[in-house]
Parts: C-alpha cells; sequence; structure tokens
C-alpha cells in the first residue's frame, strides 16, 4: 500500500500537529510511502493514536509530546528521533492555531501572542533544531504548511470601524 509517486523507504519524517487533520494526513501519507515517523503533538494521546495506525502500514512511528512555541520542546523532540531512529530526513513543521474569531479590536494581545509562538515561532524553533541536524548529515528536507486562513480570516475579524468614528479624522 504505498504512494506510486514517492519512495521514501529508508527516511525518518518528523511532523508537527500530527494529532490530527492535515498532520496526521500527511504523517500517513509518509508512512504510505515507506517513512517512518515521528509524530508530534501536544496531544500526546491523540500522537499515540495516530502512531498506531501508521504502524499498521507497517513501518515505526514514534509518538512525542512536543509544544512548538517553547523553544526547548522542539530540541527534544529531535533529540528523541534521532535516539529512536539514528537520523531526520524530512521535517513536516505543520502546527499551528487558528485564534479566535473575535474582532480584532477585541483580541487580547495573549491570544495574538499565543498564535505568534505557535505559527511562527514554533515553525522558527522547530526548523533550527532539525537543521542542526540535517547540516550535520549533509541532507534533509523542511517542509512548512500554512492554511488558508492565513490569507481569507474569519469574517468577524476584519477591521471595522465604527460608525461613530468614522468621520473623526
Amino acid at each position: 500500500m504505498g504512494l506510486d509517486l514517492f519512495d521514501l523507504s529508508g527516511k525518518i519524517g518528523v511532523v508537527t500537529g500530527g494529532a490530527r487533520g492535515i498532520g496526521r494526513a500527511i504523517a500517513e501519507g509518509l508512512a504510505q510511502a515507506g517513512a517512518d515517523v515521528v509524530v508530534a503533538d501536544i496531544d500526546i494521546d491523540g500522537a499515540q493514536k495516530s502512531c498506531r495506525q501508521i504502524e499498521k502500514l507497517g513501518v515505526r512511528a514514534k509518538a512525542v509530546r512536543c509544544d512548538v512555541s517553547r523553544s526547548d520542546h522542539p530540541d527534544e523532540l529531535v533529540r528523541a528521533a534521532m535516539e529512536e531512529f539514528g537520523h531526520l530526513d524530512i521535517l513536516v513543521n505543520n502546527a499551528g492555531i487558528s485564534g479566535s474569531a473575535k474582532p480584532i479590536v477585541d483580541m487580547p494581545d495573549d491570544e495574538w501572542n499565543r498564535t505568534l509562538d505557535v505559527n511562527l515561532s514554533g515553525i522558527f524553533y522547530c526548523s533550527r533544531a532539525a537543521a542542526r541536524e540535517m547540516i550535520k548529515q549533509k541532507r534533509g528536507k523542511i517542509i512548512n504548511i500554512l492554511s488558508i486562513a492565513a490569507f481569507s480570516p474569519y469574517a468577524t475579524a476584519r477591521i471595522t470601524v465604527p460608525a461613530r468614528a468614522a468621520g473623526c479624522c
């Protein structure tokens, strides 16, 4: 049951946000192409469930709890992948959050900062950790996933000018 276009036999892939949704589908796709997979997610139970499904495809899988917004977690993630599999070939930065659907004027700083920490800093932290090993190996691929929501935010998130303020400036 492999993908005809790709043969990733002997490759090791790490997928952040791999417990559900697109991340899980990516992890399963890597496995179908023959790669062993590390499923990283803040939801360790979901990551373990994904791994059980992936292992049914005849490859090895490891679940690692990882909060990509914390700079030390991606380092631990890569260390766990290296200890388990000995090398790292593919990192898929998929973990992301959408934040609330509040109008921009109602969004508190902590919600905004959490969104940036996961969606932006998380990609940086994971890429940095993986790149350190990939540079030593002289090989590796980093793939960044971006939601279409980045280009089409919630309708309620649009900046609106209250009628009373429209003519003030």
